[in-house]
């Protein structure tokens, strides 16, 4: 074979190659911009709660200490699950917390519930969101039967004052705690109707016990 002919040969085999590598970081370029935009595209989805019964609030501290169920007893709770390898969860953090602090010391209640973090990993994605949220973890066998049927994160389960869950969420809240502050309003005018009370909804952080 002329050795032009194949150095021609090789010549295209490199600007084939190359001109594969360029599609490839284009394609991937346009992947990574997706992922980066998709945790602030996902926004909350509001669901009744379809289940025939709403599951027991068995939780433990991240020392592995149980929380009993009757430190819940007559407050509306609202339940955000998360989790430290979660994006979209780390960057709502922020979100709940100042919901929290607006709400605190009132007869409802803000839990974050870690599924299945080491205590130190949860201590450390806090931290490094700069959030001072106590975070309980779902009990063993909750997370076994996945007992709330989260099947996305993040996500959340409001419960009203008779214990019985009303909503399910399943995405995003956003910086003004929407639509999460809504849902708890409803619950709060509901119960002032039927008490012959008025009031706002409000939460309180949650605390080990």
């Amino acid at each position: 074979m002329n050795p032009a002919d194949r150095d021609d040969r090789a010549l295209i085999r490199q600007v084939v190659w190359a001109a594969s590598f360029v599609r490839w970081l284009v394609a991937a370029g346009f992947l990574g911009a997706l992922l980066l935009a998709l945790p602030d595209a996902m926004a909350a989805s509001v669901q009744p709660w379809s289940q025939a019964a709403t599951p027991t609030l068995r939780f433990e501290t991240s020392e592995g200490r149980p929380v009993e169920p009757a430190r819940f007893a007559g407050k509306t709770v609202v339940l955000a699950f998360w989790a430290t390898w979660c994006e979209p969860c780390r960057k709502e953090l922020p979100a709940l917390e100042r919901l929290a602090r607006e709400f605190k010391d009132k007869p409802q209640e803000l839990v974050l519930v870690n599924l299945g973090d080491s205590p130190g990993a949860i201590e450390k994605t806090l931290a490094r969101a700069g959030v001072a949220l106590p975070s309980l973890r779902v009990t063993a066998a909750d997370l076994a039967s996945n007992a709330w049927r989260v099947d996305a994160l993040p996500a959340a389960v409001v419960i009203a004052a008779d214990g019985r869950a009303r909503w399910r969420l399943r995405g995003s809240i956003d910086a003004q705690g929407e639509p999460l502050r809504g849902l708890i309003a409803k619950l709060s005018a509901a119960s002032g109707a039927q008490a012959g009370a008025s009031g706002s909804p409000r939460l309180i952080v949650a605390a080990a016990p």
